[in-house]
């Protein structure tokens, strides 16, 4: 290109003035055409050589010091490798690393990652690699993690405690049911989880139409670093065979939830394969336990507000589309599970606690003293060790649990010194690959056929201030048990094979096993169509179903038409059933700021038709659900019904909030000051998009207690505002309600020329604004991003400084000129 311009870039300089070498010159005689040539420049080559400087040194996020170097885009090398290696904290062989940082290094120069969030590229070395930022004049030092000791820093690691001004967070839900020829039932359920600095109080309880006033949990807790301390009513933790207890007494043990660094309570892995985005609540025991939005794909499930103990969960999946379905899933948690190089301990003392339906809470005559102790053996390796004493019995189990990328495994023993005996042997994938699998066998002998934990077995209690006291009877005869699910994901076909067995004292089994499958047949844009085929063998007896589906899917609704078959289901059915069934589903986000799901079903079989209709919304209040089933058959007539729904009331700052979409024990209350607009901002919490609000709104963000969370806003369209971009990190803790409030105004993009009294250029000078920074250029231009009629001070080089005031109107334009702008001392 340079070659190309060059002739006649000379001939215009000729022709316009005759400037030749800088004097002026009479014309020239005419001589031979010259030849123009293009060369590199002179320095252009230095580039390429090699560069001996002086570069910041960084192993993580942590500045190490400054190392001479020796650079070229092709490698690097450390002049003193040994004293790089040597200020690598944490590292079991410095030796291996300081030859794996001798000689020439290949600079893998990629974008540095913004934070140890981000999704970016990391070297994953075999021994220790380089990332070398040119840009930046840095070095990032990446080391095998499994060359660097387990550290520990004390409250280094732990979260901030909160303040000691009191929060509380309460939750209420209500739910009603019933149906032709039934009483209505209801029950009402509150949780309250109250804190001021490292203590909490924890209540829960229920009022049903079905047992009265339930006490579940009142509960007073002080975290300390490493260590907490318990009292009141409460689930001691059980053994992997004899699960939890309820006690009135006292606890304490080693924690590591107020830990910054710590992971999720290990438990069965839940892995959920969703083709579309979904909203997935977890029930146990029909209670809502949590809610969690996922995307497509393989995902695993949250499970950190699970209870600890063996049971089966409910998974409710409600898609973008519209469409519902409930998987069951057996899940185990042992939350005896050490982390990496620690110790976990606990122990309880008080006497066993029961429910009883004329009661809110029944305190039996029967001590109980738990402990546990629990440890890892590097990152594979996990063992736990638990004792339960009463009155009557020692009880004593022992487990081991192995890790691998590829699954999990444990073993646990039971004894007993009047000859109980228990074993359980669980085996779960823990990848999300295409194919998943989970087992769990377990056996229990009781020597003399009463519970493993004998309790007192009279009927007298007498009232105490309210409380009873009364045995405690628990059915938990000797039984075996088996089950197991193995489901896999190829291409448009999910197919999965699960199995239940259990046999009671009484020699009587109870078992089904059986395989399922989904197939998308055709998937065409908006149109898709697939079966579904189940059967089941059982101690009742044996049953298929199939079905064929038609789907048409939109953005936010979808009409599906289905023909389904069945046959068997019973030890007293007998020859089949075929079902046509029409539905349609609607979505719809902002109403009444949350989300409504509206969905229709009719199915007509032989006989009889079914009307289903039902409704969810979630807003900022909380969230409401209802349902309506009507059966239409000659002289047989049925309806059945429910209501339900569930707010959030939060207490911080000595301010009554209400609302959130979710239940949890932590909120954070998000609120953008600045004029009202059209303007809508998102908040993102831990870089996930969890609500949109508008200048002078608040949003209240359900979250999980015991973490850091990375929150801040991002302005959704083209209008600029100008607000606090960083991000903020907040530390939420059982019970905290914390606010974080912004102030946001519409700026504008400007530009103009700074001039002083006189008229000259201000030329040079350093502008400030409320939130804004800029400078003028040698004539005095300048551009800034501000409010319209923001006022800026001006420093000049010399000392010098003067103030000017902005007159700019809003405009959708993409810059406002702003003219001569004069500046006053």
């Amino acid at each position: 290109m340079y070659a190309l311009l060059a002739p006649t870039l000379l001939s215009l300089v000729a022709q316009s003035g005759n400037v030749v070498n800088g004097t002026n010159a009479e014309p020239p005689a005419p001589t031979p055409a010259a030849a123009v040539t293009a060369a590199m420049p002179a320095d252009f080559a230095d580039l390429d050589r090699k560069r001996v400087t002086v570069l910041d040194v960084y192993f993580g996020d942590r500045r190490i010091g400054q190392f001479e170097v020796e650079a070229d885009p092709a490698s690097l090398r450390f002049f003193h490798p040994d004293a790089v290696a040597a200020a690598i904290p944490d590292l079991l062989d410095r030796a291996s690393v300081t030859a794996a940082l001798t000689g020439a290094l290949p600079p893998h120069a990629a974008p540095p990652c913004a934070s140890s969030a981000d999704p970016c590229d990391r070297p994953r070395p075999l021994i220790a690699s380089i990332v070398y930022d040119p840009a930046r004049y840095r070095i990032t030092i990446y080391v095998n993690p499994r060359l660097l000791a387990v550290r520990d820093d004390g409250n280094a690691h732990f979260l901030t405690p909160p303040s000691s001004a009191p929060t509380a967070i309460d939750t209420m839900g209500f739910a009603i049911a019933g149906g032709s020829g039934q009483r209505p039932s209801y029950a009402l359920r509150n949780r309250l989880v109250a804190g001021a600095g490292n203590a909490h109080l924890i209540a829960e309880m229920a009022i049903s139409s079905f047992r009265g006033l339930d006490i579940d949990s009142l509960t007073a807790q002080l975290d300390r670093p490493g260590h907490r301390y318990i009292a009141g009513l409460f689930y001691a933790p059980g053994t992997e065979l004899v699960g939890r207890r309820r006690i009135v007494g006292l606890g304490v043990g080693s924690q590591f939830d107020t830990r910054i660094d710590r992971s999720s309570l290990t438990g069965t892995p839940l892995i959920l394969f969703l083709d579309r985005r979904a909203r997935v609540d977890l029930y146990v025991q029909g209670r809502l336990i949590g809610s969690q939005s996922l995307e497509s794909g393989n995902q695993t499930l949250d499970t950190t507000t699970l209870p600890d103990g063996s049971y089966m969960i409910e998974l409710h999946i409600h898609d973008a589309g519209g469409a519902q379905r409930v998987e069951r899933r057996f899940f185990t948690k042992n939350a005896a599970l050490a982390p990496v190089g620690y110790h976990l301990f606990h122990a309880e003392i008080g006497w066993l606690a029961a429910a009883r339906e004329d009661m809110p809470v029944a305190i039996t005559s029967v001590p109980i003293l738990n402990v546990g102790l629990a440890g890892r053996r590097g990152a594979h390796l996990a063992w736990d060790a638990s004792g339960i004493v009463t009155d009557r019995k020692i009880l004593a189990e022992i487990g081991v649990t192995v890790i691998t990328p590829a699954l999990q495994g444990h073993v646990g023993l039971l004894a007993s010194s009047t000859g109980d005996r228990g074993v359980a042997i669980q085996l779960n994938s823990t990848n999300a690959g295409w194919l998943n699998y989970g087992f769990d066998l377990r056996h229990v002998r009781s020597a003399d056929g009463r519970t493993l934990i004998p309790i007192e077995d009279d009927s007298r209690w007498s009232p105490l201030a309210g409380v009873g006291l009364a045995p405690f009877l628990d059915q938990s005869p000797d039984y075996v048990q088996a089950t197991g699910s193995v489901s896999a994901y190829l291409r448009r076909t999910q197919w999965s094979l699960s199995a239940y067995y259990r046999r009671g004292r009484d020699g009587r089994a109870s078992y089904a096993v059986g395989p399922a499958l989904r197939w998308t047949i055709v998937e065409r844009d908006r149109f898709r169509l697939g079966c579904t085929g189940t059967y089941a063998a059982t101690d009742r007896g044996n049953a298929v179903a199939f079905g064929l589906q038609f789907q048409l899917l939109g953005a936010r609704s979808q009409l599906h038409a289905a023909i389904r078959g069945q046959s068997g289901g019973g030890a007293s059915s007998s020859g089949g059933e075929e079902a046509v069934e029409l539905g349609a589903s609607v979505q719809r986000d902002d109403r009444s700021g949350g989300l409504l799901n509206a969905s229709a079903l009719t199915q007509f079989t032989r006989g009889a038709t079914l009307v289903q209709a039902g409704a969810d919304a979630r807003g900022p209040a909380g969230y409401v659900a209802g349902a309506i089933v009507q059966r239409l058959k000659p002289g047989a007539d049925s309806r059945q019904y429910g209501l339900s729904g569930q707010t959030t009331l939060g207490w911080g700052g000595g301010t009554l909030h209400l609302g959130a979409r979710e239940q949890t024990d932590s909120v954070i209350a998000v609120r953008v000051r600045g004029p009202k607009s059209s303007a809508r901002f998102e908040v993102l919490v831990d870089e996930a998009v969890r609500g949109v609000l508008h200048p002078g709104e608040r949003l209240a963000v359900a979250v999980q207690p015991y973490r850091r969370y990375a929150v801040r806003l991002r302005v959704i369209g083209d209008q600029l505002w100008g607000f606090d971009t960083r991000t903020r990190r907040v530390d939420m803790h059982p019970g905290s309600y914390r606010t974080l409030e912004w102030s946001a105004r519409p700026v504008l993009a400007m530009f103009g020329r700074l001039v002083t009294a006189a008229g000259a250029p201000f030329r040079n000078g350093d502008i400030t604004s409320e939130d804004a920074v800029a400078a003028t250029d040698d004539h005095g231009y300048f551009q800034i991003q501000a409010a319209g009629n923001a006022s800026l001070t001006v420093h000049a080089a010399d000392g010098a400084t003067c103030t000017a005031t902005l007159d700019a109107r809003h405009t959708t334009a993409p810059f406002v000129a702003l003219g001569d702008v004069p500046c006053r001392p």
